[in-house]
């Protein structure tokens, strides 16, 4: 997974609010810039020459330590339906307004308001502010004038969150925005933004990824039943309340003592009995409430049954351990697609060969299919051709013999000729 090295006060901000914004989960790392020092204790020099962040380390081991490079990489990790972009496509001209004001921030007012940070001379410090300030009325009247909220377009971008980021250094280097009320306002509504909010709150517990550890495929497919697991339950709970209401009603209804009519036969005859029948004791009555009898009764039901569970069981293992399976290697494949980093054209590229290749069987049925069609139509052109050249031939053989126009006639024509005019 690649890997982003930024501070939550620097530059490197804007990249990680960015991948927090389209939920890209790759893995971070917090940099001390002075100390140079990772917060895992690493020398940062090791990682990145340069020493400057963001440093962007993608899975084959490049490296991307330019803050535009950076965060153009993660607004192309967007798929082409996903509405929740950070830049529009490229080769769209908004695309090249993004990266101009991009390319302004970082070159013009990045390097002025920056340079504020180290100690100067009163005249150097004096000269840097006067940049400033030449800066952000540049910012003020041009990028943000008209009444725009965002830089490009109606939704904020990656060169938003740059921008964001450069002017919230200013309050504290004695820059003070209110004379500039356009960037004010900017800043006021970008930090305002709930994507921003939570990123800025995920920076200060310093993750080891952006949106946290991946779940399992375990915990994917529980996340996902759980809503269902949740109705179900609810469905018993309700359904064992109004049992056992049920089972009140009963035992209230059938809990007096016992009556009964003289007995007598279907016939309606008195029923009788000789001296010497044998006379049958009662069953003892069990006394017990009735669900506790019901659920005896449930408990022997599935006692006796258990021996055809268990062999049901054992006949269904097979399909079970194939469907495990199948599950498992549905979930690489997944991770496979989810992990698939690569720029969106060399993915579009791949998807289109894909597609071909699958479509190639297809494509070849289909050619079988109208090759007997096309060859009649072959055959037709070929006899029509042969029909039209023994007319010509013959045509040609009918007129071949001595002219017989008179010259009398063709003579304007020749005229013309000698003219060198065309006869029409």
């Amino acid at each position: 997974m690649p890997k982003l090295f930024y501070t939550p006060t620097s530059c490197g901000a804007a990249s990680f609010i960015a991948c927090s914004t389209i939920g890209l989960n790759i893995d971070c790392e917090q940099v001390n810039i002075q100390t140079h020092k990772t917060s895992s204790d690493q020398d940062y020099y090791h990682i990145n020459p340069k020493g400057n962040v963001p440093c962007l380390i993608l899975d084959d081991g490049t490296i991307l330590n330019e803050n535009i490079a950076v965060l153009n990489w993660i607004a192309d990790q967007v798929g082409l339906i996903n509405t929740n972009k950070l830049a529009p496509l490229n080769g769209t001209q908004d695309r090249y307004l993004v990266q101009n004001c991009l390319s302004f921030i970082a070159s013009e007012l990045h390097t002025s308001i920056g340079g504020l940070f180290a100690p100067h001379s009163e005249e150097i410090t004096t000269f840097i502010r006067n940049k400033c300030s030449m800066k952000l009325t540049y910012c003020e009247n041009i990028l943000l004038g008209g009444g725009r909220e965002f830089l490009v377009g109606e939704k904020p971008t990656i060169a938003d969150f740059y921008l964001f980021v450069v002017l919230s250094w200013c309050p504290g280097l004695n820059l003070p925005l209110v004379s500039y009320p356009r960037c004010q306002s900017f800043v006021d509504r970008i930090s305002h933004l709930p994507n921003v909010i939570e990123a800025k709150s995920k920076m200060v517990g310093n993750p080891a990824s952006i949106m946290g550890p991946s779940p399992s495929l375990g915990e994917k497919i529980s996340s996902t039943m759980q809503p269902t697991v949740d109705k179900v339950s609810d469905a018993m709970h309700s359904t064992s309340e109004y049992t056992k209401g049920k089972f009140s009603d009963l035992k209230d209804k059938f809990s007096g003592p016992s009556t009964s009519s003289t007995g007598t036969m279907t016939t309606g005859q008195p029923t009788t009995l000789s001296s010497s029948t044998t006379t049958i004791p009662p069953a003892p009555e069990d006394t017990r409430p009735l669900n506790e009898r019901i659920e005896s009764r449930l408990a022997s039901a599935q006692a006796s049954a258990q021996p055809t569970l268990d062999k049901v069981s054992d006949s269904m293992k097979p399909t079970v351990t194939k469907v495990e399976s199948s599950i498992h290697t549905f979930a690489d494949s997944t991770n496979e697609k989810i992990e698939d980093n690569r720029p969106l054209n060399e993915r579009i590229e791949s998807k289109l060969a894909s597609a071909q290749a699958s479509a190639e069987p297809t494509l070849i049925k289909v050619s079988e299919k109208l090759k007997p069609a096309v060859d009649k139509v072959e055959t037709t052109i070929t006899t029509t051709a042969a029909a039209a050249n023994s007319k010509i031939a013959e045509l040609q053989a009918k007129f071949s013999g001595p002219s017989k126009i008179n010259p009398e006639t063709t003579k304007p024509f020749m005229e013309d000729a000698e003219n060198k005019r065309p006869i029409n």
